[in-house]
């Protein structure tokens, strides 16, 4: 009985003076698996709620309509349109036609072109070393001519342009309750990604289509 005793004594006495160092043992491998568990956790968190998915819950079905509308558009390609016939061309881009992220990129190439025209007439009043100033001191200073600001308001991206072009068009106020209106959003961006879709591939084939959103 006292060799039992005297052992677990040994026992407790041995994982007293090797405490510290087990636990510095231990902390070496569970403190950095935690640390990479938090960031993993803080990763995916901020992901969820930053994403532009999250944010317009309806925005995948514009790329999931688009992505169908290429494969639809690119089928229809391949059995009517031969290269040497320009009537099923001239067909084929007419899908393209009155495509409102066009008509809208089309409207943003004409600001384009209005930015520089005033801009050359802002600087047709100075002379030659004065306009290069005037450049220098409008691009240190950020200074913005009218159509210049126009411009900066233009939406770029094909995604976010639709997002905006859906919320505008499906009012809230037109519908019962919010299970109706997110059924009306998410019906209206699929049909037009699908339609800019079908008419990018019918037009382009696939592979350049997929480029276009």
């Amino acid at each position: 009985m006292s060799k039992i005793t005297m052992g677990q004594q040994t026992n407790e006495n041995t994982f007293v003076k090797y405490k510290k160092w087990i636990i510095a043992g231990l902390s070496v491998y569970i403190v950095p698996t935690l640390i990479l568990a938090v960031l993993f956790i803080t990763y995916i968190t901020y992901g969820y709620f930053g994403s532009d998915l999250r944010s317009h819950p309806y925005q995948q079905y514009i790329y999931g309509g688009y992505n169908v509308g290429v494969q639809d558009g690119n089928k229809d390609r391949k059995v009517n349109n031969h290269p040497n016939n320009r009537g099923e061309y001239s067909k084929s881009r007419e899908y393209l036609d009155d495509i409102p992220w066009l008509d809208y990129k089309a409207e943003t190439e004409i600001l384009q072109k209005a930015v520089i025209a005033e801009k050359d007439q802002y600087l047709a009043q100075f002379t030659g070393s004065e306009r290069g100033e005037k450049l220098a001191e409008m691009r240190i200073k950020n200074i913005k001519l009218h159509m210049q600001q126009k411009l900066d308001e233009r939406i770029s991206n094909v995604a976010t342009f639709y997002t905006d072009y859906v919320e505008k068009k499906i009012k809230r106020e037109n519908y019962k309750g919010d299970d109706e209106y997110n059924e009306a959003l998410i019906h209206e961006a699929w049909r037009l990604g699908y339609e800019y879709g079908y008419g990018s591939g019918r037009s382009f084939g696939e592979f350049l289509a997929k480029e276009m959103l």
